[in-house]
């Protein structure tokens, strides 16, 4: 359950805010880039100090170093000034002035419980220590576009929210050095991730993403965790890389009564990965190129699953024939059993009429394999339907020795199971070729038909008690 959200600060007199800021805040509609280098060059400065020499080789090798990393010890004066001179400016004369965090003090940037009313734009700033945004609320658009976080990282309960015109709500190419925590975060219209590295644990628990949702690229080194996440729009985490554990049980796909694509195109799951009550609402996930891990869960109950999708036939199957084949490995007939039902009915809507057929009497007499009311129903149709027919010929003398309506049955019976022989026990040798020839025909139907229809009762019997 989310916490009772602690007293609200104001953007300026957050010490920490204000250094990100300290040329001024982004008060236009778009990121003016000019003004954000200036600010990027003051934070950078001062967090640099603190950067570990592991970081800075990292970034050289990516191509990724900036400059004034290393500008503290020219600039540092200058900025403590600039400081104290903005909070006082931004809050009046009477503000009481927290102070100025030297970075060999830093123990976290807590940015905690504010209010960011303006763009935040936080693009290749360097968190050399803890970033904690628990309970900030975004107002507008929010852009982490290189960012670097060297240490963990925590959003929990933070909120993303569209604001008039923001549209934005990016984290682009950023790093989380240890852990990242965005449990019961909201995210709004539209969110990206793109190219993100999680070089630790990345926690999205009842993270909800009210809008479109892009992590693409993105590589999860630790543990990857988006228990009982809400993805409502468009969700794409093509190209991801999922090097640990990686757990979306209960995470809901998209909204009942919606089209939104759900994409896990060429993602790698190296580890285990668990969609254990997870529910895809519109679509089935595309699982184009992905490579699953053998032990990856899904719920095989039609709950989690849509009943009609407005996606291609071709691409429900072949998600479909990716599930099953994931489940087949862990020796789970049910559960795999489940998916092919899915696929087989996705084949009854491909191609041409003559092409479909068979799948759809497949799916009508057995439910593809899986039923046994079905082919039993069948065959006592396929039994009684005809007798009736034998019996009525019977009563104008043209069936030999057959007056009763039991004999009719038994013809009838005799016909399905011929292959046992009835026909020479308890019949004239000549009994049905003595029939007319619309009879003999019926007999013959009968005979095929019940060949198919016990195989189909056979095969429904091996898939309920696992033979």
């Amino acid at each position: 359950m989310t916490e009772t959200e602690p007293k609200r600060t104001p953007a300026n007199q957050n010490p920490w805010y204000v250094l990100m800021t300290l040329y001024g805040e982004q008060t236009g509609e778009m990121v003016d880039t000019v003004l954000h280098a200036k600010n990027r060059d003051a934070w950078n400065a001062w967090a640099g100090f603190l950067l570990p020499e592991a970081v800075r080789e990292d970034c050289v090798a990516r191509g990724k170093f900036l400059p004034e990393l290393d500008a503290w010890h020219d600039r540092g004066a200058e900025i403590r000034t600039l400081h104290k001179a903005e909070m006082l400016r931004r809050n009046g004369a009477d503000f009481s002035y927290p102070g100025f965090s030297e970075p060999h003090q830093l123990a976290v940037v807590d940015m905690s419980a504010v209010d960011l009313n303006c763009i935040f734009c936080a693009d290749d700033l360097v968190f050399p220590r803890v970033a904690n945004f628990k309970f900030a609320k975004f107002g507008g658009q929010a852009s982490f576009d290189s960012t670097m976080f060297i240490e963990p990282t925590i959003f929990d309960d933070a909120t993303m929210r569209r604001c008039d015109d923001a549209t934005m709500r990016r984290c682009d190419d950023a790093t989380f050095g240890e852990a990242a925590d965005f449990s019961c975060a909201t995210f709004g219209d539209y969110t990206t991730f793109d190219s993100t590295t999680f070089s630790g644990s990345a926690m999205f628990v009842f993270a909800r993403f009210s809008g479109a949702a892009h992590i693409m690229s993105v590589k999860f080194i630790g543990i990857a965790t988006f228990v009982a996440a809400t993805f409502g729009e468009d969700t794409r985490f093509g190209y991801a890389t999922f090097n640990g554990f990686t757990y979306f049980p209960e995470a809901h796909f998209g909204t009942p009564g919606t089209d939104h694509p759900v994409s896990f195109t060429d993602c790698q799951f190296l580890k285990p990965t668990n969609f254990r009550n997870a529910v895809f609402h519109s679509r089935y996930p595309d699982l184009s190129g992905a490579v699953l891990h053998d032990k990856t869960e899904f719920t095989a109950k039609p709950e989690n699953w849509p009943l009609s999708t407005a996606q291609s036939a071709e691409e429900a199957k072949a998600a479909c024939a990716r599930i099953r084949h994931a489940i087949a490995k862990q020796g789970l007939p049910e559960e795999e059993h489940f998916f092919y039902r899915r696929e087989m009915g996705f084949a009854c809507r491909i191609g041409p009429v003559w092409q479909r057929l068979p799948y759809r009497l497949f799916g009508l007499l057995s439910d593809f394999g899986y039923s046994i009311q079905r082919p039993v129903e069948a065959l006592l149709l396929l039994w009684v339907w005809p007798a009736v027919f034998f019996f009525g010929h019977a009563q104008t003398g043209r069936l030999a020795d057959s007056p009763e309506i039991g004999r009719a049955l038994a013809l009838s019976f005799a016909n399905i199971f011929n292959f046992l022989g009835f026909h020479r026990t308890f019949f004239a040798p000549d009994v049905v070729q003595n029939l007319p020839a619309a009879l003999q025909l019926l007999s013959g139907f009968q005979t095929l038909a019940g060949v198919a229809l016990l195989f189909f009762l056979g095969l429904g019997l091996r898939t309920r008690f696992r033979l």
